[in-house]
This record gives C-alpha cells, structure tokens and sequence, in this order.
C-alpha cells in the first residue's frame, strides 16, 4: 500500500536528517538501498540539494520505481538501509513505517478500537534569511508555554554568565522580535546569527509547528556550515504521542540532552557550550 502523508513526512524528515548530519551519507545510503538495481540508482542525482530535497526524491523515486527484487519494493529497502544510521528510536519508527507499507497487521480476535496514528508537527514556513551567517548569539527555541516562568529564568541565567540571548520576546538586553517587524523573518534572521541552539523541550514545545521550524532551519543551517549545533534542554519528559513523534522525526534522542530535573543543570549546561565553544 502507498506511503500515508504522515509516514512520508516522517520518512523524510528521518532520511533527511541522515544526509544533514553527513552530506556523504547521500550515496552510502542509497547504495547499501539499491546497489542491485543501477537503474534505479542513476535516477536519483547525489549531492543536489539539501537534506529534504534528496529524502523527498529519492522515496518518490523509489516509490514509482516499485521491487527491485521479489517482495521486496524499493521503498522497504531504503527504508531497511536507513536503519544503519539511527539510533533505537528511529529504528523503532522506521519498523513502524515499513510494516504499514507492507500492509502488516497483527492478527487479534476482535477488532480493537480505532487509536489515531501519533505523526510529527508539520514544521510551519519560515522564509529565507536576509543577513549573513554569523555566530552572535544563543537562540532559545522554546514554547510560549514555558516562558513566564523558567525560559525567563534561563535568559537571564545565561545573559549572567556573559552570553547573548535572542528570544522571540525582548527580555532586558536580550535580542529579539523588534515591534512592527515580520516576525517569521525575524526568527529566520535570528536563527541564522546563532552559534547555538538551545531548545527548551517540553511536550508543549514538540508539539509547536514554529519550534519545528526553527529545528529544521538549524539543521539545514549546520549540515552546510558544521556551526550550529543544538542543545535539548529537557524541561518536563515527553508523554505525548504527537511530541514523542516529532522527537523521533527530528533525531533528537540522538543528542545528549541536559535535564532540568538534575540538581546542577545550569553547570552542565555551561559545559555544554564550552564544549561547543560558544562565544560569550
């Protein structure tokens, strides 16, 4: 059965991330996928475009194509192949795309009440930056949620220690969105200054589409220039299925993250930027 549009939003975000962390993993990917079908091969162009661009082709590619051997389509083979660069999460997540491509379903006596499929936010549309690239600043990805009370905290914790904040909201001398400016082109521009991205998680957060954004602008930024690394900063543990997809999606249970839950966050944190070598 075709790929449902939440599993190929998935899936892309998934393979797209592979290539954005190693723009090599491109042709490795594909050959462990297809190294038995060079027809197949010779219809996806390597090294042309970013991260998406490559994952959305080559599974509409492999899509159209179909098997490439008996019972095994094109698609489940790239998906196999995928497996080899993440971790258990996504391996997880994978299994459960190849196993609703495939048609699988787990026998039972009774037909058990319908439980929507948890997806990932679909990140929203930020436009293209319209400064340069620099390392100015840390941008704080987080959800209007959690700002009152600790991501207010957070800036002013990290402007004390001799940082530079941007933040959505002006908070002291924190940069953020100047009133009566685009604010979507404000965060693209805010983005495309950062050294770091440091996002604040939270069931709330995941389940943002704008904080989806902003992950997928910084990974796009990082696989070009290797200079934007994001820090999870685990503020409440994630219960819900929409954030625990979107979690998946992005590869962000490969990343080490800080929690706010441990006594000596802030020292942590701190080290976690030196080790980045974060400007102050």
């Amino acid at each position: 059965m075709p790929l449902t549009r939440e599993d190929f939003t998935l899936l892309s975000n998934i393979i797209g991330n592979i290539v954005l962390l190693k723009p090599e993993n491109q042709a490795m990917l594909l050959n462990i996928a297809w190294h038995t079908a060079p027809n197949l091969l010779s219809q996806v162009q390597v090294g042309n475009g970013g991260g998406m661009v490559f994952a959305v082709h080559a599974i509409t590619t492999g899509d159209r194509y179909g098997l490439i051997a008996p019972g095994l389509p094109a698609v489940v083979a790239l998906i196999d192949a995928a497996m080899n660069f993440v971790g258990a999460e996504q391996q997880a997540a994978l299994t459960g795309i190849k196993d609703r491509y495939m048609g699988k379903t787990t026998p039972s006596t009774a037909t058990p009440p319908s439980t929507p499929e948890p997806k990932p936010v679909t990140p929203g549309e930020l436009p293209r930056a319209s400064v340069a690239r620099t390392r100015q600043h840390i941008f704080i990805s987080y959800s209007s949620t959690d700002r009152g009370g600790f991501v207010n905290n957070l800036v002013d914790f990290l402007q004390a220690s001799g940082y530079k904040v941007w933040m959505d909201a002006q908070r002291n001398d924190a940069e953020g969105i100047i009133g009566g400016t685009g604010w979507k082109q404000s965060i693209a521009d805010g983005i495309q200054r950062a050294s770091v991205i440091v996002l604040v998680m939270s069931n709330e957060a995941l389940s943002s589409k704008w904080v989806a954004a902003e992950i997928q602008r910084a990974q796009q930024i990082h696989t070009i220039t290797n200079d934007l690394p994001i820090i999870p900063l685990r503020l409440r543990d994630l219960n819900d299925a929409s954030a625990k997809a979107t979690h998946a999606a992005f590869g962000l249970g490969d990343l080490q993250d800080v929690k706010v839950a441990s006594d000596n966050w802030q020292a942590s944190l701190l080290k976690t930027l030196d080790h980045h070598n974060i400007p102050r």
